[in-house]
């Protein structure tokens, strides 16, 4: 049948959330920040070495491979998984595949025109061309679209509200300094292009004093210095020269009035919600201590009640429940049938009586994590339920472990 073919390269699509998938995504965000970091500096006319062409032919054999896995992967619409071939080529075809064909083609074209000893690359040197083929290298900082995708996907995996802040305020460090590394490589190249004449690298140069030109440390220090001054008050030594070079300055800083301010802003909002974390801890527990002075409670009765609201406080903001998440209401009901499946059919398969009923039916066991369960959180010493009560429901421990115990006393009263 003509579905077939189809069917047997159904086999081989991965899905967008498996291990495979974030392992390759997150070898992709390591090959964006070694080109986002390295290919500005052809400013400064670095010299080839055997670990650069070494890693850019190892990038370029990566984002090849990278075009043909994308085809087996699969993508979320409308919260369901998409895995089927021929909508998976569609949509590739219709969004990222001429983009990634042409940034691939080029970054093979520049190597093989680079490579050391090739006919091709001698004529290259020629005049300009050979900076032209230089520069046709940041024809891969275009694929920095797809680092913002690939990022969400890694840090959809941290599950902490305290670590989700801590990786906001990291993103936003490292954004603004590799935006002022991509500014001070284009501020040095406009002052090294020699448009016109005075320029600020020649009166680098001239001020550094000796005989010697100063080192491509110094000369990049230099541009980075002058770059984080355009975003906030300092200033130092390095000013325009030319019109050119004041185009540019001023550019820069009405970028900075906008990134920077946003920046600021995002920073405060991830700072304010940590603080409001333990703001509310702090109050439940200035709460509970006017409750306890209240009632003039005696200290081991205290003690205990305190010990319990820590322990309380943290079970509460370590796993989150289906009730706590509003969205998943207005789910789609297979959606949310899916989810419950998924969560809890593993479970109930660790018991015998279950797991024969999933050999046997294994439908009916779908819908009886639909409609029958639910998750609830306890803390240490908490008690389930107690010796007479009505038998109304079923535990099943996800983590930690249940105890039983009796405490007999002269009504036979007990709890378990």
């Amino acid at each position: 049948s003509q579905d077939s073919p189809a069917k047997g390269c159904q086999r081989f699509v991965v899905e967008p959330n498996c291990r495979r998938k974030l392992m390759w995504d997150l070898t992709g965000v390591m090959a964006l920040a070694w080109d986002f970091a390295l290919l500005p500096m052809i400013a400064f006319e670095l010299p080839e070495n055997s670990v650069s062409i070494v890693v850019g032919l190892a990038i370029s054999i990566f984002w090849t491979l990278d075009i043909i896995c994308t085809f087996f992967t699969g993508y979320y619409d409308k919260g369901n998984v998409v895995s089927r071939p021929r909508l998976i080529c569609t949509r590739y075809l219709r969004s990222w595949l001429i983009p990634d064909l042409t940034i691939v083609s080029v970054d093979w074209v520049v190597f093989f025109l680079d490579m050391p000893g090739s006919d091709a690359s001698g004529y290259a040197r020629i005049g300009r061309s050979w900076r032209l083929i230089r520069v046709m290298r940041l024809f891969r900082l275009a694929r920095l679209a797809k680092a913002v995708s690939m990022f969400e996907e890694l840090t959809d995996i941290i599950r902490s509200e305290l670590e989700q802040a801590t990786v906001t305020v990291i993103k936003l460090v490292v954004g603004i300094t590799l935006i002022n590394h991509l500014l001070a490589c284009g501020w040095y190249g406009l002052g090294n292009a020699g448009l016109e004449q005075p320029a600020w690298v020649a009166a680098l140069v001239a001020n550094y004093g000796g005989q010697t030109e100063p080192d491509l440390a110094y000369r990049y220090l230099s541009s980075l210095h002058w770059s984080l001054t355009q975003f906030t008050p300092a200033s130092m030594e390095v000013v325009p020269r030319n019109k050119y070079e004041r185009l540019f300055a001023i550019s820069v800083i009405i970028l900075a009035l906008v990134i920077f301010s946003s920046f600021v802003s995002s920073v405060t909002t991830a700072m304010t919600q940590l603080r409001a974390i333990k703001v509310k801890q702090a109050k439940m527990q200035e709460d509970l201590r006017k409750y306890v002075i209240g009632h003039r409670l005696s200290s081991d009765l205290a003690l205990q009640m305190y010990c319990f609201a820590r322990r309380h406080h943290r079970t509460k903001h370590t796993r989150v429940h289906e009730n706590d998440l509003l969205f998943l209401k207005f789910m789609p009901e297979k959606l949310r049938f899916q989810l419950h499946v998924e969560i809890f059919s593993p479970r109930l398969m660790k018991h015998p009586f279950f797991f024969g009923l999933a050999m046997a039916d294994k439908d009916g066991l779908d819908i009886l994590c639909h409609t029958a369960m639910t998750e609830m959180s306890f803390t240490v010493g908490e008690e389930l339920f107690n010796v007479g009560d009505p038998c109304t429901r079923m535990y099943f421990a996800l983590s930690s472990g249940l105890q039983y115990f009796y405490m007999g006393n002269r009504s036979d009263e007990g709890k378990a």
